[in-house]
């Protein structure tokens, strides 16, 4: 094949370094949380965005499909919230709902799916897992979700 070993990774028999989605994940941070969803019902996932920024998020359906879906509260409380504060810790004050991720059907046959959620700034995003359209079948998914503040997102780009 002359010359193509340098973009085929070594486990293959290339020389090209393994990619990093490839790679075990062995840090808590990085692997994905187990969740069941009972037949006809759903779960909500709230993650607190102290800044402005996306949700990073994966996805992966053992068996069958679910739906995704996420909306966003702002914060409208005006203290800093990375501040700490031993005898006062932060507490959002949550205001209307908008809708930041229209719901998406995940099938396990798609395998590990990943996205970005834009986030218009301070606030909890509520990412749902619906199953209520299923009427036997309980559903078991992994998923991670990460904040990534404007700053890191812009750098990404």
């Amino acid at each position: 094949l002359g010359g193509t070993d340098v973009t085929v990774p070594r486990f293959l028999g290339g020389t090209m370094p393994c990619p990093a989605a490839l790679l075990e994940r062995a840090d808590d941070k990085d692997s994905l949380t187990r969740l069941a969803v009972s037949a006809r019902s759903t779960k909500e996932v709230d993650i607190f965005a102290p800044t402005q920024g996306s949700v990073h998020w994966e996805l992966l359906v053992e068996e069958y499909g679910v739906e995704m879906s996420a909306v966003f509260f702002r914060d409208l409380n005006p203290a800093d919230p990375l501040t700490e504060d031993v005898e006062h810790p932060y507490e959002p004050q949550l205001g209307e709902k908008t809708e930041v991720l229209p719901a998406v059907k995940v099938k396990s046959e798609d395998g590990l799916k990943q996205g970005s959620i834009p986030l218009p700034g301070k606030g909890v995003v509520r990412v749902t897992f619906d199953n209520s359209y299923s009427v036997l079948r309980s559903k078991t998914l992994q998923y991670r979700l990460a904040i990534q503040p404007l700053a890191q997102t812009m750098a990404g780009e």
